[in-house]
C-alpha cells in the first residue's frame, strides 16, 4: 500500500467540485466508527497519530496534516485509515477521513463499492450524487481507471472509489486495486480546492 497513501488524496480534488443543492449532514456517516469533526484521540494515541505523519505533505500549504494508520487492531473493514487534521491542533480534530482496503479482483472491489453506495443512498434523503470513470493520471497509457461516486452534502462531500490498476503496473510496481471511502468536511474541502495544490 506504499504508493497508495501518496496518491489516494488526489481523488478528492480530481473529481468535480460542483455547486449543488443538498440537505444531508456529513456527520451521518463514519469510517471505522470515526466521524468528521471528532478528535482522532478518541480512536488513536498521540504517538500513533504522530508516527503516521506522511513524509510527503500538501505542497501548497501546511494548514492540514496527513497521517496514515495501517493495520490497526480496531480496524474491521479497512487496512489503512488516512486522517487530515489542522496543524497545531492538540485535539487532532478530523477534517477528512479516508478508509482504504486492497483487492486482488476489481470485480470484488466494484461489488463492495455498489454495496456501500446503496447503503449511503438509503441513509440520505434525496441523495445528490455524480458518478464517473476516470483515467488514473499516474498511468500515461490510460489503462488504469478510477470508478468514483461523489455525494454532495450540506457540510462536505463523501466519495466511494475503486482504483483499477493495469496488469503492467500491478506486476512492475506491485499496485493493488483499492476500495476507498472518503469523508471530506467543508473546511477541509475548501482547503483542497484553494490552498493544497
Amino acid at each position: 500500500m506504499g504508493l497508495m497513501k501518496n496518491l489516494i488524496i488526489i481523488l478528492i480534488f480530481s473529481f468535480i467540485f460542483s455547486n449543488k443543492s443538498f440537505a444531508n449532514d456529513i456527520k451521518l456517516f463514519y469510517i471505522e466508527e470515526m466521524r468528521i469533526g471528532e478528535s482522532a484521540l478518541l480512536y488513536f494515541s498521540k504517538e500513533e497519530i504522530e508516527n503516521g505523519r506522511q513524509p510527503q505533505q500538501y505542497p501548497g500549504s501546511d494548514r492540514y496534516i496527513i497521517s496514515n494508520i495501517s493495520q490497526h487492531k480496531n480496524f474491521k473493514k479497512f487496512a489503512q485509515i488516512q486522517i487530515n487534521y489542522l496543524k497545531n491542533d492538540d485535539n487532532y480534530k478530523m477534517g477528512g477521513i479516508i478508509g482504504s482496503a486492497p483487492y486482488d479482483d476489481i470485480k470484488e472491489c466494484l461489488k463492495d463499492k455498489d454495496i456501500t453506495e446503496n447503503k449511503m443512498d438509503k441513509a440520505l434523503k434525496d441523495p445528490v450524487k455524480e458518478s464517473a470513470k476516470q483515467d488514473k493520471h499516474y498511468d500515461p497509457t490510460g489503462n488504469s481507471k478510477t470508478y468514483i461516486t461523489q455525494y454532495f452534502l450540506e457540510n462536505g462531500f463523501a466519495q466511494i472509489t475503486c482504483d483499477d490498476w493495469s496488469e503492467k503496473l500491478t506486476k512492475e510496481q506491485n499496485l493493488q486495486d483499492v476500495l476507498s471511502v472518503n469523508l471530506i468536511g467543508e473546511d477541509f474541502g475548501n482547503f483542497l480546492k484553494t490552498e493544497a495544490y
